[in-house]
């Protein structure tokens, strides 16, 4: 089920973890303490200054005890996760204050911990604190102790060695990964959603250290970026997993998000304002955190039952991410005995297993790429076969074809009939769709031409012919197509068209669309074309195009148009061919800001001698 290589660096760093975590610092542990409240001359034996019994935490309370044996020069008095103001008295002199604790109003100080230098302390000095809390918890949550400054700063590095080395390695991948979505942009847009995830663990994981206070004294800082942190974490993941998992239940993600971006606004609000203190809302976020985590776990097995190969990796690390979550939320809720967080080796697991899920998913999105890379050239030289070497001509009729390909292979087509030196057929015609499949229906539009031609040279008559050999054969999609037939004789030009934008006729420097309408090919069993008779004349000029040329959008989304492609050719008309369909070419490759189109264009131009 687990994949070795994937989990054995966690597992080592797990490991080491432990190690870490069981080291224990060099102090010299204060107990035997005494309580009192202010009101109160005797005092009554506690095991430590914590929570003393019928406490009020607004109230004034004392607590003492004497120094133990210790070997220390220059002694400290360590006091760890101290919610209130205080004041620690040395034989009765002050030493040290943390807000006032005079006063019954004061403001949440963030939970810091102090190191407090015992000038000419002795073993058996008194040492007294004197503390009003802030929290529900009232006196020092850890064990006061005596200790030597550097011995202790270097046990603290040691003891946030594991946190600080996952909550570094998740900024970086964060980073990293955002770095990458920005760069690639839609392409995975995962990414940044797993970069964000990343960067929220990590700094949440570097605001549960000790060792931040060294590196900026702002305890209530820290507290409200741990906070905040790991209050978005669960939007992160969720996010993160309607962008990659293909299924319809991500309407519960969705209700997941939405409930933790709420939840975090409503306590951020709450305890900016001073309503409530930011601690307080940790308790309902366990119990939403719960209810999430579940969802979470049943999703992944139910998508992991019905074959998503994504939802096995999110599963695995999960696991990891679940386990050690679940272990400190019930020891928050104190349901659990605490000794050590584990959540963020579990966010280590969690994130490296999605990193082998993007990986994975980039070497497959490669192969398909290069399988449509394949697709498109087999496309491409399909239709490259299928066009005519060169246009064809008869004594009075000249005929200039431009081919502009896209970069995926659209479906379109041109061809000619000519009947004898003095009739010529043209045939425009565009598959609707892109790559292989269109340039199939392409070859079979040749095929459907040849033998329509062949019954009939009438334009209306070859449409409808091939209406009937390709319909049933195109699928969902369909063809649009023109056919003009020239007749030098008769001095007329035959014109029908399927669903295809009208030829445009040049004439003594007038522009004007061919008043033409007819339905498409392919989409329905008879179809009835309507042609129309059109004199001709020396220095007429018929032009034909595909859509591809109108859709073209610039970087502001806004479509080229039929009306200023109606403009542009009357602007061009009087150049010679070539120069003619250039000048066009030219105008909608600067709309579209590059030569890279979506789509296929052709211009055929027919000038009558």
């Amino acid at each position: 089920m687990f994949r070795g290589r994937t989990y054995l660096p966690v597992i080592i760093l797990v490991w080491s973890g432990l190690v870490t975590a069981c080291e224990s610092r060099s102090n010299v542990p204060i107990e035997k303490w005494e309580h009192r409240r202010a009101d109160q001359t005797e005092f009554t034996t506690i095991n430590r200054p914590w929570n003393p019994p019928n406490h009020r935490g607004t109230e004034l309370h004392f607590f003492q005890a004497r120094l133990p044996i210790f070997a220390y020069t220059e002694p400290y008095l360590y006091l760890e996760n101290v919610d209130e103001v205080f004041e620690v008295r040395l034989n009765g002199r002050p030493i040290y204050r943390s807000g006032n604790p005079d006063s019954a109003h004061f403001t949440y100080p963030g939970a810091p911990w102090h190191l407090i230098q015992l000038q000419s302390a002795r073993p058996g000095d008194l040492i007294e604190l004197l503390v009003r809390s802030a929290h529900v918890n009232l006196g020092v949550l850890g064990v006061p102790a005596i200790v030597s400054y550097r011995e202790h700063l270097g046990a603290m590095f040691r003891t946030d060695a594991d946190r600080i080395f996952v909550s570094s390695t998740l900024l970086f991948i964060g980073i990293f990964l955002i770095g990458l979505a920005l760069a690639i942009r839609r392409e995975y847009a995962a990414f940044l959603y797993l970069g964000l995830f990343s960067c929220l663990m990590g700094t949440w994981i570097f605001g549960t250290t000790h060792v931040k206070q060294l590196l900026w004294n702002a305890p209530i800082f820290w507290k409200y970026i741990e906070y905040t942190s790991l209050y978005l974490i669960p939007v992160a993941i969720a996010v993160f997993l309607q962008k990659t998992i293909q299924r319809k239940s991500r309407k519960y993600l969705r209700f997941i998000t939405f409930s933790h971006l709420l939840f975090t606004i409503a306590a951020l609000s709450l305890a900016l304002t001073g309503t409530v203190r930011i601690t307080t809302t940790l308790l309902p976020f366990n119990y939403l955190m719960l209810f999430s985590m579940i969802t979470f776990l049943a999703l992944l097995i139910y998508w992991n039952r019905m074959g998503d190969h994504a939802a096995r990796y999110f599963l695995y690390g999960s696991l990891f991410l679940i386990i050690f979550a679940v272990h400190d939320i019930l020891a928050n809720l104190d349901l659990i005995a605490w000794n050590r967080a584990f959540s963020h080796w579990g966010a280590l697991a969690f994130t490296i297993s999605l990193s082998v899920l993007l990986v994975r998913e980039i070497q497959n999105t490669r192969v398909r790429l290069r399988e449509v890379n394949t697709e498109l050239a087999l496309a491409r030289d399909i239709q490259q076969s299928l066009l005519p070497a060169s246009p064809a001509h008869t004594a009075g009729i000249r005929v200039h074809v431009l081919y502009n390909p896209a970069q995926e292979v659209g479906g379109d087509y041109y061809d000619f009939a000519p009947s004898d030196e003095h009739r010529l057929g043209v045939l425009i015609a565009d598959v609707t769709g892109h790559g292989l499949s269109a340039a199939l229906i392409a070859n079979m539009m040749r095929v459907s031409f040849s033998a329509a031609v062949q019954h009939d040279s009438q334009p209306e008559r070859v449409l409808e012919g091939m209406n009937k050999i390709l319909y049933g054969q195109c699928g969902n999609q369909f063809i649009s197509a023109g056919y003009i037939l020239f007749d030098q004789v008769d001095q007329t030009a035959m014109a029908g068209i399927a669903g295809h934008p009208a030829p445009i006729l040049i004439r003594n420097g007038q522009v004007r669309e061919l008043q033409l309408r007819g339905p498409v090919l392919g989409w329905q069993r008879n179809i009835r074309i309507q042609a129309e008779r059109i004199p001709i004349q020396s220095g007429d000029r018929f032009f034909c195009f595909t859509d591809g040329a109108i859709e073209v959008r610039n970087n502001a989304g806004q479509i080229f148009g039929y009306d200023r492609f109606f403009e542009l050719v009357a602007k061009e008309h009087h150049k010679a061919p070539a120069d003619f369909i250039q000048g066009i070419l030219v105008e909608i490759f600067g709309w579209h800001g590059s030569r890279n189109l979506e789509d296929d264009i052709t211009f055929v131009v027919v000038d009558v001698a």
